[in-house]
């Protein structure tokens, strides 16, 4: 009997190290966006759907094969059926890139998994399955935290070498090449690797330490996605009797990252660009409004106006990916809600916002507190950004905090 006890704790030991090692690859090469900078840059031997097939197809067959196939199927139905809402109104928002293909021209130079969705359904499937893993909420951390490290790595290397990972003059951006999902990604990572509702010196230094790597990218949203993470890590305090504690050291970090930024920000290389000078002139509220930006509420008056002719159907799948070219400063929306609206209409408006809606509540019902920083953030960041839905990182944070919230009870006296 201890021999076989042995033989299955060695078996339990060996697939948590493999499961450790995949999701290491998995948020280190999507989340963090090392594929795409990879394929930019010339240095991915492989087609990139083909790696996303592999990834998702390799992680489904070892569920389904493997020795506690049975019980992962049962936890992963357990996902869907708990997060059923979320993924009818996904499947809803899917349709409707399908029903409206027809509307609109779709440009040859445009990007068609945004058009046809498939990679999205396919790397949603793959975040829901992840939590069903035994041992997935334990080894989620350090994976969280290793890919943290190499985005946090790349930005800073970014600050001190500009325009070595970033297309944007003057912010650091490292792996995502844009600041902004940059931020978002990193605060993704971060909600992924913390503890809420328990104070721990690490978690604390790492919000800390995101805090001081966000500052170079100069990202005003960035620093807003922070400020509400670090309000919801301080609400699940709130229950404990550390919290008094806890948020005396987060504000004390706070400070820390602060002087740190600075700091590091003399010795680096980014500011002696002028975009970058400006820039931090604004967020230190030496020039200028910190939420001054010309061309967002220009854009905004523009596509506002393109909905109130066509408020109803819309203009079709892929229109606002055409639209930008004739819109003022040649962009898009800059906000998700406004982009499903102009391309599908109510129907897009209503089944996104039903993911969004949905989500949050499931995570916050099950008392999933990552969950509910991940929906928190991604509220914040579908008011900045059109592309949200098609990012990885939003895609894997979506489905690993739904698969979570799901497998947890339903807190006594109240409804599922």
């Amino acid at each position: 009997m201890a021999a076989i006890a042995q033989r299955r704790g060695a078996a339990l030991t060996l697939r948590g190290g493999l499961l450790f090692v995949y999701l290491t690859i998995v948020l280190s090469l999507f989340v963090t966006n090392l594929d795409l900078w990879a394929n930019a840059a010339g240095r991915m031997p492989v087609n990139l759907v083909h790696l996303q097939v592999v990834a998702v197809g390799a992680f489904f067959f070892a569920m389904m094969v493997g020795p506690d196939a049975e019980a992962a199927m049962r936890r992963f139905l357990t996902i869907l059926g708990g997060a059923a809402v979320p993924l009818m109104c996904f499947v809803l928002w899917v349709a409707a890139h399908v029903a409206y293909l027809g509307i609109a021209r779709i440009p040859s130079y445009g990007e068609f998994a945004r058009v046809l969705p498939f990679l999205q359904v396919m790397l949603l499937l793959l975040a829901l399955a992840l939590p069903a893993a035994t041992g997935f909420e334990r080894m989620v951390r350090p994976a969280s935290v290793i890919a943290w490290g190499i985005l946090a790595g790349t930005i800073l290397y970014d600050a001190y070498y500009p325009g070595t990972f970033s297309i944007v003059p003057g912010r650091a951006a490292g792996l995502a090449r844009n600041p902004n999902v940059a931020a978002f990604a990193l605060m993704v990572l971060t909600a992924l690797a913390v503890r809420f509702g328990s104070v721990r010196t690490f978690d604390l230094l790492l919000m800390g330490s995101s805090a001081v790597v966000l500052f170079f990218t100069f990202s005003r949203g960035g620093l807003l996605l922070w400020a509400v993470f670090a309000a919801v890590y301080a609400l699940s305090l709130t229950q404990s009797r550390q919290a008094g504690r806890g948020l005396f050291l987060l504000a004390g970090i706070l400070v820390a990252a602060g002087f740190a930024g600075f700091w590091l920000l003399q010795s680096s290389g980014v500011l002696e660009q002028s975009t970058a000078r400006g820039r931090f002139d604004e967020l230190t509220l030496q020039s200028g409004a910190l939420a001054d930006d010309g061309s967002r509420p220009v854009l905004l008056a523009y596509f506002i106006d393109l909905i109130r002719q066509r408020p109803f159907i819309g203009y079709g799948t892929g229109y606002s990916f055409i639209e930008p070219y004739h819109a003022p400063h040649a962009q898009g929306p800059h906000n998700m809600f406004l982009r499903v609206w102009v391309d599908h209409g109510l129907w897009g408006l209503f089944s996104f916002l039903g993911l969004m809606v949905s989500s949050t509540r499931l995570c916050w019902r099950r008392r999933h507190m990552a969950g509910v920083a991940v929906m928190a953030m991604a509220w914040l960041y579908c008011m900045v950004n059109h592309n949200v839905i098609d990012e990885k990182a939003f895609l894997f944070a979506l489905g690993i905090s739904l698969g979570l919230a799901a497998l947890r009870p339903v807190p006594a006296g109240s409804r599922p």
